[in-house]
């Protein structure tokens, strides 16, 4: 290791001169200034694939998001729908129970008139001497028989 006696105190002047011109302060400048790239380039990598997966997210949640909406607008219709379904059927019932309830109101206004005043089917009375059945009063025309009242036989029709 030693060539000479003069060896260090060669490399002492020149590590001297060096530092005094300011030489080794660049090479340090540069080689931290590569090693704050370096570091400042892996930073950005994970910068950027974090974005990306920021990315990816965010349009995976876009299409859930219109999937939710469509599946909402298709059953806000059929609710919509099954509503006017309803709607129809309830007006159905109704007017359903609205006639029957006219038709009782009309037959008990006929069962609480006077059974003297109250409109009937009129019969005839037997007559003692004959032994038929009563006929209506009805006029009625079977065939080519008679008309008028009274004429022909019972039927029920």
């Amino acid at each position: 290791m030693c060539a000479g006696p003069g060896k260090p105190i060669a490399d002492f002047v020149n590590r001297t001169v060096e530092n005094v011109s300011g030489v080794t302060a660049k090479r340090q400048a540069i080689k931290q200034q590569e090693e704050a790239n370096a570091e400042a380039g892996r930073k950005q990598a994970e910068l950027d694939r974090l974005a990306r997966e920021r990315e990816a997210v965010a349009a995976q949640q876009q299409s859930q998001l219109m999937a939710y909406e469509n599946s909402l607008k298709q059953q806000q219709a059929a609710q919509q729908a099954q509503v006017e379904e309803l709607k129809a059927e309830n007006a159905q019932r109704i007017g359903e129970t609205r006639a029957r309830g006219t038709a009782v109101v009309n037959s008990l206004r006929i069962l609480a008139q006077d059974p003297r005043r109250a409109p009937s089917a009129q019969t005839s009375k037997k007559s003692q001497t004959k032994g038929r059945p009563r006929a209506t009063t009805a006029s009625l025309k079977l065939g080519t028989g008679q008309t008028g009242s009274g004429s022909g036989t019972n039927y029920s029709v």
